[in-house]
């Protein structure tokens, strides 16, 4: 097996950056829901992750009160992974990840 790594900056609609949700799919790297994609990156194999891969999901820009700011990302399967925030008041306007494992080929 070798190791994968996926990397990208959700931007919430401008409609969502007061709360929403998305689904990142890690073999092809894309999202659906209420966010669209920038700064896409991706290296090593191409192929489906093992298991569950390490994760880091942050909140990369905001505004507003830090205490009113809120994400959760339900724990990955090998397949995706759910992301939600929420914000107030204020807006969430980047939501930076990555995640890393090992991928069958």
């Amino acid at each position: 097996m070798v190791l994968r790594v996926i990397s990208g900056v959700l931007i919430p609609r401008p409609d969502k950056r007061d709360g929403g949700q998305a689904v990142i799919t890690f073999e092809t790297n894309t999202v659906v829901g209420d966010a669209t994609l920038s700064d896409r990156e991706e290296t090593g194999a191409a192929g489906v992750y093992h298991s569950p891969p390490c994760k880091i999901v942050s909140i990369r820009q905001f505004s507003g009160d830090p205490d009113s700011i809120m994400i959760n990302d339900s724990p990955p399967t090998a397949i995706n992974i759910k992301i939600r925030w929420a914000a107030t008041p204020g807006s969430i306007e980047e939501i930076s990840y990555q995640f890393t494992g090992e991928v069958v080929i």
